[in-house]
């Protein structure tokens, strides 16, 4: 019995190995991996101004989103509106700030993908115009998140 065992395995991986013989004249290719290496790219959101006065126009640019597909913008959770995206997935808004307040604001643009920038309202920054034509929403006052840094102590 031992003996059968071991002549059915050895049986078995010679034909599988005669079962490959009609494919050993055929060209070989390895898998070119580096061609797919780029294809999934995150979305994008970019502001033009990082820190800027109450009162100022930040532009905020997107890319890497899906095409012609609405995306819902809000800031520190706060629904602002929605915009399309392009055909080519980009998309482009204003964000108003007159009437907010100082602080931290994280802007998100949700739609089958999500990315987020922030922008930050000082009281020594510069005020900045509108610098591009689209879109506005205005960030309401009371949503502002402020930040605090607390020093770190080592011992």
């Amino acid at each position: 019995m031992k003996y059968i065992t071991r002549i059915a395995i050895a049986l078995s991986v010679l034909i599988s190995g005669l079962a490959l013989v009609p494919f050993m004249g055929l060209p070989t290719q390895g898998f070119n991996w580096q061609r797919y290496a780029g294809v999934y790219n995150p979305a994008t959101l970019q502001v033009n101004h990082d820190t800027g006065a109450p009162g100022s126009f930040f532009t905020v640019f997107g890319g890497n989103f899906t095409s012609n597909t609405p995306v819902t913008v809000s800031a520190n959770g706060v629904v602002l509106g929605e915009v399309l995206t392009s055909d080519s997935g980009e998309l482009m808004f204003l964000i108003d700030t007159t009437g907010a307040d100082l602080g931290f604001y994280m802007v998100e643009a949700s739609g089958n993908e999500s990315a987020a920038t922030q922008i930050i309202l000082q009281e020594n920054a510069p005020q900045w115009a509108p610098e591009n034509e689209g879109v506005v929403f205005s960030l309401p006052a009371g949503i502002a998140a402020q930040m605090i840094f607390m020093p770190v102590i080592i011992k």
